[in-house]
């Protein structure tokens, strides 16, 4: 920085920092500048995070002030005032005002071309957006939102665009006949292909559009299967003794690699850091090649009610099918015929933790004794006699229970991409009490197809959004929330929400009953009465097992070079916390490595 500072490139870094930066204090030590990492897929998160009005903390569990000075509720949940850290820059140096957040309200969100299906919890009509000043903005809101800082800090980086730069490419500002040749000229289908391409994710095969960025690093060319980022000189955050953020020069990104390719290029000491392509059965091969590969494993705690969930379509188009699916019995059954403690052992080197699906412990919606009561113990004798109850015995002496009636079973598990060995371990276990029920493994892609076709059995996904972050807002597996290829239970159920009823499966009671609570959870003024609403859904979730959970709180190896600094040998790692999101990967650090 400092040469392009001499050169006349760039202001002082004492100009392009806000008058108050934000000081972020290192894991370990102050750290020193250099060094270009090298990672693989999408792990660039591991260095640079999208940076939202608020964050999430360590632990998952509350969320705090990010790019914000303060956010101000009314007593009623119904009106936000953010008030933007003056002084905040993008990475083209123009300031991020309140005009980010309206360009993307106005203009993105109420644009039906570019957002059929307008975003929760900005759906609603009333809903209003409102330009204060430069650094205030004002959201309001026809229901209470109590939450609504929560969104903020998962995805408040989305609620906002570089609007200076956005113009540029929308037809509100741009005329329509212009834009669109321009879009064609490079070979996009419309205009509102070539703004997404140019305005959310920034390239489009190896064009690199140089989208302005609040990140710690920006986006500067793109190789065939490498993207290459440096340092965002505008990056607003310093550490204790006041020195610009990040410490890391730039990033390489290497998409492509298949997880047995990431693990041996990690091995071979050509990684920086790896952990997305790792599971538990990863650990013992890391840990031997440690010193052959010039890292530390650290062990992270998945943070998951369940590494494998398993969803069970309420509202199939068969109705033979779908009664069977319906059964709140025939779900009981599966649960209770899953041995928790054998796959930990097998899977997870027992340091999982055991269970049905359900929120985690730390979280104020859990309940103890609701989590005995969800029918997560091992005792396949009281599923056979629930399947037995159902009437789905075994008819031809074959030892594989038929359906009510007689007729081969014939349900499906389907699964995205890959094998799962603990997928197989159920399978195995639900052969034991005679539920003779097979796999499938399909694209992710065709698998979102087919769950949105209502076409699948059941579904298996990582059972997240299950802490104190997520849960209130995206409980997606305990009511009708959403529907996709990680999460089949709800199916037409959710279209019906949608669509006020026009469209679907008219939802049964304790269906209508789940979203009436969440509704209410996140409406009401008192606290201790949307604790209550919430753990009234996991009552919900104990009684009907509207999802299976298997172990959760499992061991994510996550693997160091020893030249990379100021990484937690402990943390949380998953969708609530964003991965690494809440330990400051701004403050990584490299030093020379060892030859």
């Amino acid at each position: 920085m400092k040469d392009k500072v001499r050169a006349g490139e760039l202001p002082p870094v004492e100009e392009r920092l806000p008058a108050d930066p934000i000081v972020v204090e290192p894991y370990a030590r102050i750290g020193a500048y250099g060094g270009w990492a090298r990672i693989a897929g999408w792990e660039t998160f591991y260095f640079s995070h999208y940076e939202g009005p608020m964050r999430i903390c360590p632990q998952g569990a509350t969320v705090r002030l990010n790019l914000l000075e303060r956010l101000v509720m009314s007593e009623d949940g119904k009106v936000f005032t953010l008030h933007l850290r003056p002084g905040v820059k993008w990475s083209d140096g123009h300031p991020h005002t309140a005009d980010d957040y309206i360009f993307w309200f106005e203009h993105i969100n109420r644009n039906w071309e570019l957002s059929p299906l307008p975003r929760e919890p900005f759906d609603a009509p009333g809903t209003r957006i409102t330009k204060v000043d430069t650094y205030t903005v004002q959201y309001e809101f026809e229901s209470p939102h109590f939450y609504f800082a929560n969104d903020l800090a998962h995805s408040g980086h989305r609620f906002r665009v570089p609007a200076h730069f956005a113009k540029r490419y929308h037809v509100d500002f741009v005329e329509s006949g212009d834009l669109k040749a321009r879009a064609q000229r490079l070979g996009f289908i419309n205009w509102m292909d070539y703004f997404s391409a140019v305005v959310e994710q920034g390239y489009r095969g190896s064009t690199v559009f140089n989208r302005p960025t609040l990140r710690s690093h920006q986006l500067v060319r793109r190789q065939q299967q490498n993207f290459y980022y440096e340092r965002n000189p505008y990056y607003p955050k310093v550490d204790p003794q006041g020195q610009q953020l990040p410490y890391v020069d730039g990033i390489t990104r290497i998409l492509g690699l298949r997880p047995e390719i990431v693990t041996a290029q990690m091995v071979a000491g050509e990684l920086t850091m790896a952990a997305l392509a790792f599971d538990a059965s990863s650990l013992p091969f890391l840990l031997r090649n440690e010193q052959r590969g010039g890292y530390t494993t650290y062990l992270w705690t998945e943070y998951l009610a369940s590494a494998l969930s398993i969803s069970i379509n309420q509202t199939f188009a068969d109705p033979a099918v779908r009664d069977i699916l319906a059964d709140a019995r025939f779900r009981r059954a599966l649960s209770m015929a899953i041995n928790r403690q054998e796959i930990n052992e097998a899977r997870y080197f027992g340091l999982g933790r055991p269970g049905p699906m359900f929120v985690l412990p730390t979280s104020k919606f859990y309940d103890e004794d609701t989590f005995r009561q969800a029918h997560g113990e091992y005792d396949p004798q009281a599923a056979k006699a629930l399947l037995d109850e159902v009437g789905i015995v075994d008819r031809t002496g074959d030892g594989r229970r038929n359906r009510p009636g007689g007729g081969k079973l014939n349900l499906v598990l389907e699964q995205p991409g890959h094998h799962d060995p603990t997928v197989e371990m159920v399978l195995e276990q639900w052969r034991e009490v005679g539920l003779d029920i097979h796999l499938r493994v399909v694209p992710g892609s065709f698998l979102r197809i087919r769950a949105e076709s209502n076409q699948v059995h059941m579904g298996t996904g990582p059972g997240d959004r299950v802490g104190d972050t997520l849960f209130p807002n995206e409980p997606m597996w305990f009511l009708p929330f959403r529907q996709g290829r990680d999460m089949v239970t709800w199916g037409q159920w959710v279209r019906w929400f949608q669509t006020d009823g026009q469209e679907g499966q008219e939802p049964t009671s304790e269906a209508k009953d789940l979203m009436r609570w969440w509704n209410e959870m996140r409406s009401h003024p008192d606290r201790a009465e949307r604790i209550k609403l919430g753990k009234r859904i996991m009552q919900s979730q104990a009684e009907h097992v509207w999802a299976i959970g298997t172990v959760g709180l499992t061991p994510q190896p996550v693997a160091v070079a020893n030249h990379l600094h100021n990484v937690p040998k402990r943390g949380y790692w998953g969708w609530d916390t964003k991965l690494n999101y809440p330990y400051h990967p701004e403050t990584h650090f490299m030093t020379t490595p060892s030859p």
